[in-house]
């Protein structure tokens, strides 16, 4: 959100930028297996903070393709609206998921 807003929504996910530009299999390939570390990254948090393993790999899916659509999204209409709204559904979710404030 900070970068967002700091540099007028120009900012985004590199990531993102080039799997969407990239015209080669290579290149997706590696856009693809940085999702699935952060995906994976996720769903290793939830699981430590006692979320059970079917769930985890559900709310980790949920939360980077969220983030990733709310950035998307907060870039082309000028507002981190998205962003918000994301962070506070993700943060409840997570909430009922882990039991924790």
């Amino acid at each position: 959100r900070v970068q967002l807003t700091e540099t007028g929504y120009r900012a985004g996910c590199p990531v993102v930028a080039v799997a969407v530009e990239a015209d080669n299999p290579e290149i997706t390939e590696r856009a693809a297996a940085a999702f699935t570390r952060w995906i994976e990254l996720i769903e290793r948090m939830l699981r430590a903070d006692g979320v059970a393993a079917d769930r985890a790999a559900e709310l980790a899916m949920l939360t980077t393709t969220a983030i990733e659509g709310a950035v998307l999204v907060s870039r082309t209409t000028g507002s981190s609206a998205a962003l918000d709204l994301v962070h506070r559904q993700l943060r409840a979710l997570v909430t009922a998921a882990t039991g924790r404030d």
